[in-house]
């Protein structure tokens, strides 16, 4: 073998190991950054958890918000559904925020039972903060949505409410508390 030939190798060699290192850096930063989306759901998982149970057996609770809430609180618990759930919320980014008959019933529900209404929207928002970090492919995309739910407020109930329409969730299973 020439000396040529043994420092072609010898380049060659190093080339590899600096491309080697390069994609482990990066292997790491993305693996962090994915335990750090983990962790960040599981949180809002069980932030979303105490606000449901705070909530959900209180008889001043109107049925239609306890059924949407089982719902919603199954779509957050059931990864396919958490999936879809995502796909539905940034394709809904950009429409325009409409009252519903789930927006009438809290705001007649925020004169009497404000504590209430607080609870529902905490269960909301910490579903779609853990829905959010568990199902995106990147912290940019949560940021993003997250911004836009910032400007309009009550766009959280606007897409929990879509989404949880768009399940085929039978309701022949939940009991009257």
């Amino acid at each position: 073998m020439t000396s040529s030939a043994t420092l072609f190798d010898t380049w060659n060699l190093i080339a590899a190991v600096i491309v080697m290192a390069v994609l482990l850096s990066n292997l790491a930063d993305w693996l962090r950054s994915r335990a750090y989306t983990q962790k960040v759901a599981a949180e809002a998982f069980r932030a979303h958890l105490a606000a449901v149970e705070k909530i959900i057996d209180d008889p001043a609770l109107p049925v239609e918000v306890v059924r949407f809430v089982a719902d919603f609180n199954f779509v957050v618990s059931n990864k396919r559904s958490a999936h879809e759930f995502y796909k539905i919320m940034m394709t809904s980014e950009r429409e325009k925020v409409r009252e519903s008959g789930l927006t009438d019933t809290l705001n007649t529900l925020s004169r009497t039972r404000p504590d209430l209404v607080e609870g529902v929207l905490m269960a909301v928002s910490k579903g779609l903060l853990s829905m959010l970090y568990r199902t995106s492919p990147n912290v940019k995309q949560i940021d993003d949505f997250i911004a836009c739910l910032a400007t309009e407020p009550r766009r959280e109930i606007q897409v929990a409410s879509k989404v949880v329409k768009s399940q085929s969730l039978n309701h022949a299973n939940l009991v009257a508390a």
